[in-house]
């Protein structure tokens, strides 16, 4: 088939990439959700994208992203926490299994063909190192103190370590910014496909939730309440990472680029809304103060813009009266209890069960677990279901672990504002401010939940963080160093001001 120009052949193959892709992941979700042995399936199909991948790594690298949101959890394939009131469990999806083929195809292709380093290196690579050595040691001085077992807290680290594993394949296979334009579009199309899913599920009644959380055979009406604030808040906080995107492109982005971001945004902010997520609202609400602090020129505009979707959104009399409720019954709803709290504060106060649970897990890591192990912690899940994110990182892995942690986010942080700053394009400078953003969110997310080290959102973070990583080592050679990154560039080689770009 002929093509009349190189632009069209390139919009040929994305276009067929996404369909294969969607067909593949789509089919072997309904497939693996209702079949008694999907784990066979799985490893059938994952060694057929394992050989694809040795071959052609960024068609394995397109399955990766589209198996982040669409691939469904293996039935049987997870680890309880052994019946502990604190406990919480691990789950295997195909995408744990996508990713270790992936990772497989690809270091096998490294060590065959020569000529490109096994890992570029980015600012990032040395926290990440360390936090994953704290975490190890952490653990492993726990199993052998007796403190814990080694088969659950063994299965966790590796899903700690598969973020990251996901990170510096991705830096290493993505080269050039058409690369990073085809992975997005492939994302995006993710996202409108997990909105879609999401609006599907608004007349069931029930709270939204990620594709494939329960095998398609069975009622998403049928989950029990804390599956469902689990779930809930895990497709809120994928969101703050779809939505840090979104914003970059409506600050940067051209016009049509602009109309593109606020209609998506838009759309899916329905099915947000209709998560009846807290910790997503909070979110939310930082990313949008950060959008304001970021672009000065763009404060009115990106206001009225944001709110007016919120309000026009929050306007329909369902989502209206469902969100005006979860707010209530934060303080006066059924199952709250009184907090003990110190007298100069509200004795008064009261909560329903799942804000009073992570008051309670945090007032007990804070007073209880952390002076008795204050510099390593107890070990990855040595202090059992905290849910909320920074508590239980200092229960953990002790004050190390979280200054350790603090600092891997402040490399994020000073990567994605150093591409934000000096990127030769407006793309690069959406997507360095698309970074901060979804870094935002994500913390604000983390407030009410464990969200990094939950797959669904961390899989499509660290991915946002190794497109910017790929942009900054590209620029590199024009970029001040990471450390010195809040210098004044010199005039020549200064970018133009975002501004001057409307």
């Amino acid at each position: 088939m002929a093509f009349g120009d190189l632009e069209e052949q390139r919009t040929f193959r994305l276009i067929l990439s996404v369909t294969v892709g969607f067909a593949i992941c789509l089919a072997f979700g309904v497939v693996a959700t209702n079949f008694a042995s999907p784990l066979i399936i799985a490893l059938a199909l994952a060694v057929g994208v394992g050989m694809l991948t040795f071959f052609k790594p960024k068609i394995g690298m397109g399955f990766m992203v589209f198996s982040m949101l669409l691939s469904p959890r293996l039935r049987g394939g997870s680890l309880s926490s052994g019946g502990s009131s604190m406990g919480s469990a691990v789950e295997i999806r195909f995408d744990d299994i996508i990713l270790m083929v992936v990772f497989l195809g690809w270091v096998a292709r490294t060590a065959v063909i020569k000529g490109r380093a096994f890992l570029a290196g980015t600012p990032v690579h040395l926290p990440v190192f360390m936090y994953t050595s704290v975490c190890v040691l952490s653990t492993a001085l726990a199993v052998l103190d007796g403190r814990l077992d080694y088969l659950r807290p063994g299965f966790f680290v590796l899903k700690y370590v598969q973020y990251f594993v996901l990170f510096f394949m991705t830096v290493n296979i993505v080269e050039n910014e058409e690369d990073i334009r085809r992975y997005l579009w492939m994302a995006w199309i993710t996202a409108v496909i997990v909105t879609m899913f999401g609006f599907w599920q608004l007349p069931q009644g029930a709270r939204v939730s990620t594709p494939f959380e329960t095998p398609i055979s069975v009622s998403m009406a049928s989950r029990t309440q804390a599956q469902m604030e689990n779930e809930a808040n895990t497709y809120g906080g994928y969101f703050m990472v779809v939505f840090g995107v979104l914003f970059g492109q409506f600050v940067f982005g051209s016009m049509k680029k602009k109309q593109l971001a606020l209609g998506s945004f838009m759309f899916m902010l329905v099915p947000f809304m209709m998560t009846l997520s807290r910790s997503s609202y909070i979110g939310l609400l930082f990313m949008v103060l950060f959008l304001l602090a970021m672009a000065p020129r763009n404060k009115l505009p990106i206001l009225f813009t944001v709110l007016g979707a919120v309000v026009l959104v929050v306007m329909i009399p369902q989502v209206r009266s469902k969100v005006f409720n979860r707010f209530q019954e934060t303080f006066s709803g059924a199952g709250t209890s009184r907090m003990a709290i110190p007298q100069h504060y509200r004795s008064n106060l009261r909560l329903e069960q799942s804000a009073m649970s992570r008051v309670v897990a945090t007032r007990w890591i804070v007073t209880d677990r952390f002076p008795k192990a204050p510099v390593l912690g107890w070990g990855v899940t040595g202090v059992g279901l905290v849910d909320t994110q920074f508590p239980r990182v200092l229960g953990e892995t002790g004050l190390l672990g979280l200054s350790l942690f603090f600092w891997m986010l402040y490399r994020i942080w000073q990567m994605g504002h150093a591409v934000f700053r000096y990127g030769k394009t407006d793309d690069d400078r959406a997507l360095g401010l698309g970074l901060m953003a979804a870094l935002i969110g994500v913390v604000g997310h983390a407030y009410g939940a464990n969200t990094f080290i939950i797959v669904r959102i961390m899989e499509p973070f660290w991915f946002l963080t190794a497109m910017v990583a790929r942009l900054y080592i590209n620029d590199r050679d024009e970029m001040v160093k990471i450390e010195d990154y809040t210098s004044p560039l010199p005039p020549e080689r200064r970018p133009p001001s975002r501004h001057a770009h409307g």
